[in-house]
């Protein structure tokens, strides 16, 4: 009963420590195979997708920010360590994010106003010929 119970404390023990084995710290750790690659550049990583050929990671202040450095690739390179990414979120679930990563509109020179209108025509007075 000792060494059955010393067994399975040991198999749950390796389970636990290499679920963390390939975590920056972050909340994904690579408990699968890997799609996503990652250097550490930004900091540790919490969370992240790829959106086509573009991957957004998880910034310190909560917002999805695009992978412009190529320090996230969907294969291996050195000194990156392998992670799971999550589904790409959709706008529900990306919200306030959406303005985070969407390029700003160019400002243009404002509009001129319009004319002013002209005034209209008096109504015309009835004629001022007598009956007959």
């Amino acid at each position: 009963m000792k060494r059955l119970a010393i067994a399975i404390f040991s198999a749950a023990a390796a389970l636990t420590a290499g679920a963390c084995a390939d975590n920056y710290g972050g909340g994904y750790a690579s408990a699968g195979s890997a799609d996503v690659y990652y250097d550490g550049f930004y900091g540790p990583y919490t969370a992240g997708y790829w959106d086509g050929p573009a991957f957004f990671f998880r910034a310190s202040d909560g917002h999805f920010r695009r992978d412009d450095g190529n320090h996230f690739r969907r294969e291996r390179f050195a000194s990156a360590r392998g992670f799971r990414s999550m589904p790409t979120p959709n706008a529900a679930q990306a919200g306030a994010n959406a303005s985070a990563t969407a390029p700003a509109p160019a400002a243009s020179a404002p509009s001129p106003s319009p004319s002013p209108s002209p005034p209209a025509p008096s109504p015309t007075p009835p004629s001022a010929t007598p009956p007959r």
